[in-house]
């Protein structure tokens, strides 16, 4: 739907507009011909899951602290086209899809499959690691989220209760470059 006002939409949709006229600017379609010569773009994002991307979002967001944000970007894994695009409910504000951060918990998937790969661990779901919380691990000190720790918990305990502790130590034994290859294999850049 076109927006209400000429310009960048309010809501989540604005961060989509914002992209598309990036991506527009880069295959060098200039900004005025973007605003002066009626052209007509056609995304890649589906209106039925970029509906469902917000719901999730909010649904999540919900039951969270205030201060946390949200992003979430669906591609085909065939083609590299984005299907549903939220960057943050202010569509003029910070895009958290683009904004750079820490990876966090969602690099613990990547940890595990390097440490699947690699043949010096014998690593599986049901290994155990040392769970508990904080430890010091290189001098730095690590703890879990919401105070979760387990003596000895297995890989799929860690997994399923997201405990850093468990995943800094693997990461630790199987070492970066592995862990970034797990992620460059899964087409993460």
């Amino acid at each position: 739907e076109p927006p209400a006002l000429p310009g960048i939409p309010a809501d989540s949709a604005g961060h989509l507009y914002t992209q598309a006229k990036a991506e527009l600017e880069t295959r060098g379609i200039t900004a005025q011909e973007i605003d002066t010569e009626g052209l007509v773009v056609e995304l890649t994002v589906d209106s039925n899951r970029q509906k469902q991307a917000v719901d999730a979002v909010d649904r999540i967001l919900a039951r969270q602290p205030d201060n946390l944000r949200a992003a979430l970007v669906s591609v085909d894994p065939k083609t590299g086209a984005i299907l549903a695009y939220y960057g943050g409910a202010d569509g003029v504000g910070t895009d958290y899809a683009q904004a750079l951060r820490q990876p966090g918990s969602s690099f613990k998937p990547f940890v595990l499959s390097a440490a699947l790969q690699d043949p010096r661990q014998r690593v599986g779901l049901g290994s155990t690691y040392d769970g508990s919380s904080p430890q010091t691990f290189l001098g730095i000190p690590v703890a879990n989220s919401e105070g979760v720790s387990c003596g000895q918990c297995s890989v799929q305990t860690a997994m399923t209760n997201s405990i850093n502790t468990v995943f800094y130590k693997m990461a630790i034994d199987v070492g970066p470059a592995r862990v970034a290859d797990a992620a460059h294999q899964a087409g993460i850049p």
